[in-house]
């Protein structure tokens, strides 16, 4: 959940579907009401389904309302015989802004409103379970309750114009749009320490930390989405391909961080189960990118933080819809905690540093955390129920290859790779020479792996 409200209507660059067909009549009675039309425009091009969100003066933020007519298109098109992909993008300078926080803010006493958020929650589960392809173009702002509306699909494209953030703990609130399933499924404490941080990652860092499963050009999405509307079946292999022939290296201009001795800094410092000790291990670490990261860290709210971490970690071991229930008690308990008020008047209202309370880490109880936001039960709980309770997304294979898809193959006693070249050139060839996989590849045998006589030709070994 988020909320950007600037004022830009600049438009993006993608295939222009407005005289290809016209938009959805069927638009969702919701609460008796409707959102303004134009808000989400649902277009059927070819034998695809183009999801719009279309709010650029407010970088495309979303409500309630905005919520229940994508669950509406979303659902229709999956149900479809004539659909055969979902193309959710943004107009504007975002794909979503997230959340509007101000009006939940507004309104979090009045429970129609409060029942509209629980009625929110089941389109994580609606997009992680489409059989059909669902591609999310990350194409700029990618935040909060946006962030969620691509990480759950099956493809998720980034640009050099992506930025992508889970920033609740700097206005009070949790990590919420099914973040602590998600950020679980990233190396290396990655995702901890998105929650952790509000830290935004920009389109290279997307792609490569495994958030996006793919990097397009910006300039080229419009031909990429051109050649997917012409799909004449449903075929997530064939739709890999296609996005795969528009990627392209992001230059130097836009070159990833999220590498080498930064990542060996999270992965160390973001293993702990308490913020106390991660923080502590950022300053004995001491590198300038570990003690910037603590100066960022203490300036967000210590309740949300505690509250993040706990999250994340129960999130780790437990399924989809499992983490679905949690994370939509903890978010309905935290709502009515003095620090989301505060938050939110303070970052969006007067525009000013939040005065948390408590304010300090030390001051703020784990077992209140635990009992009063987490675990307290409450009318408004979403119950997610799945024939699938899956613990891994079905299409998480379209990305590049983790460092335990490495650490696997290397350790394989069946397997005959036996140096450096034959890992890379194995995993070059699994994924037909995707872009990014020969990067990310070394980069992961450079952290994790040791040669015998220190060349590249020599034996290698996984070190912890």
């Amino acid at each position: 959940m988020s909320l950007f409200a600037k004022n830009n209507t600049e438009t993006i660059n993608t295939f222009d579907t407005e005289n290809l067909q016209d938009k959805s009549s069927d638009a969702p009675k919701i609460f008796n009401t409707e959102v303004p039309f134009d808000h989400i425009i649902s277009r059927k091009v070819k034998s695809s389904r183009h999801i719009i969100l279309n709010q650029p003066e407010i970088l495309n933020a979303i409500g309630f309302l905005e919520v229940q007519y994508l669950k509406h298109f979303i659902k229709a098109a999956e149900n479809s015989p004539s659909v055969n992909t979902v193309i959710v993008k943004g107009t504007g300078r975002a794909f979503s802004s997230g959340g509007d926080v101000l009006s939940l803010y507004k309104s979090i006493y009045i429970p129609n409103n409060i029942h509209g958020y629980k009625k929110a929650w089941d389109i994580w589960n609606i997009i992680a379970s489409m059989k059909k392809p669902y591609v999310a173009i990350m194409d700029g702002f990618s935040i909060g309750t946006g962030a969620g509306l691509a990480a759950h699909g099956s493809f998720r494209v980034a640009t050099e114009k992506t930025v992508f953030s889970m920033p609740e703990a700097a206005f009070g609130f949790v990590s919420d749009a099914g973040s602590s399933f998600f950020l679980n499924q990233l190396d290396n404490m990655i995702g901890t320490y998105i929650a952790l941080t509000a830290q935004y990652l920009k389109g290279a860092d997307v792609f490569f930390s495994g958030i996006a499963t793919h990097y397009v050009p910006s300039h080229r999405l419009g031909a990429m989405e051109y050649r997917i509307s012409q799909l004449d079946v449903v075929d997530h292999d064939e739709v890999d391909s296609i996005i795969e022939e528009f990627s392209a290296d992001p230059g130097t201009q836009y070159r990833h961080t999220l590498k080498g001795n930064v990542v060996k800094t999270i992965k160390n410092c973001f293993k702990y189960n308490t913020v106390e000790e991660i923080l502590e291990a950022l300053d004995k670490d001491g590198s300038d990118f570990a003690l910037k990261t603590k100066t960022e860290m203490l300036k967000l709210s210590p309740t949300s933080l505690k509250a993040n971490l706990e999250l994340i970690r129960r999130a780790s071991k437990s399924s989809f819809a499992s983490c679905m229930e949690s994370e939509s008690r903890a978010a309905m308990n935290k709502l009515l905690c003095p620090d989301f008020k505060e938050g939110v008047d303070a970052r969006f209202v007067k525009h000013t540093q939040p005065r948390w309370n408590p304010s300090t880490l030390n001051a703020v109880d784990i077992d209140y955390v635990r009992s009063e936001i987490l675990d307290k039960q409450n009318v408004y709980t979403a119950k997610i129920f799945h024939e699938n309770a899956f613990h891994a997304y079905p299409y998480w294979k379209y990305g590049l290859p983790s460092d335990k898809d490495v650490q696997k193959i290397i350790q394989n006693p069946e397997t005959a790779f036996y140096n450096y070249y034959q890992v890379v050139s194995y995993f070059l060839q699994k994924s037909n020479y995707k872009f990014g996989v020969l990067e990310k590849v070394i980069d992961i045998l450079d952290r994790n792996t040791r040669s015998g006589d220190k060349s590249l030709a020599g034996k290698i070994e996984w070190i912890e």
